[in-house]
């Protein structure tokens, strides 16, 4: 048996949720193998309570051990890094708990909240740089770490409360149609749970549309002086929250 063969019989043995040892170890295999059986598991799903701190808390011991225990089953790590582990950790909890969407809406926060964390670096624009922009051929660049997901319930507001140490509200659906969008300001994850108008601007202008095209497109069944007021205000807000890098008329290598 070769080295590769070697290792990739190890690793799948590793993964077994059987404990069962391969067939060259040695001597007391059944010891042997299940210190590193125990020891991959338990750093896993260290991996994922440090990750994932909130939305432990909001499940409990006994739930989200479980969820975790699917989880390395189901998505055993793919990467070099641990601080990979855990990217498809939201969408498990969509699928375990499709009667409580706060669930799997709170982790995928909390993951984007530490993706933004160690996110790439990108200087925001600044607004008194931008007085000579034509604004109708303008185009917005973002910083990378945007992450935009719909939502039905307040789990802002449930992740705001847990971090702070106070006692979080009980999950409820949103009265309207909102998204969470998470970002890094400076050197600290951010968020805000935003309204349907605002997303579907924000996803627009991510595709790199011109400032004059998202205005007509945001329009439909409105003035398009108020359309133009609403999406220069709401830039003006992106512009603050830091989450715009440049506006130029140029189309060039703009994020999807």
């Amino acid at each position: 048996m070769t080295l590769v063969a070697l290792q990739r019989a190890f690793v799948a043995a590793l993964r077994d949720g059987e404990r069962r040892a391969p067939a060259f170890i040695q001597g007391d295999a059944s010891t042997k193998f299940g210190v590193y059986h125990n020891a991959y598991r338990a750093r896993l799903r260290d991996a994922l309570r440090e990750n994932f701190e909130k939305t432990w808390e909001w499940l409990g011991d006994s739930r989200f051990d479980e969820a975790i225990s699917r989880y390395i089953a189901a998505c055993p790590p793919s990467s070099w890094t641990l601080a990979d582990f855990g990217d498809r950790f939201a969408a498990l909890l969509d699928g375990l708990y499709p009667a409580d969407p706060e669930v799997g809406e709170l982790a995928w926060l909390e993951w984007e909240m530490h993706r933004a964390f160690i996110g790439a670096d990108a200087a925001p624009a600044r607004a008194e740089t931008l007085g000579d922009i034509n604004w109708e051929n303008a185009r917005l660049r973002f910083v990378p770490t945007l992450r935009l997901r719909p939502v039905s319930t307040n789990a802002g507001a449930i992740w705001s409360a847990l971090a702070a140490g106070e006692t979080p509200p009980a999950a409820e659906a949103l009265p309207a149609s909102a998204a969470l969008c998470v970002w890094r300001r400076d050197l600290r994850p951010s968020f805000r749970t935003i309204d349907a108008r605002e997303f579907m601007a924000l996803r627009t202008a991510l595709s790199g549309v011109s400032f004059g095209d998202l205005c007509k497109l945001m329009s439909a069944g409105r003035e398009d002086h108020q359309t133009v007021v609403e999406i220069g205000s709401t830039v003006a807000r992106w512009l603050a929250d830091e989450m715009i890098t440049e506006i130029s008329a140029q189309a060039d290598e703009f994020p999807g």
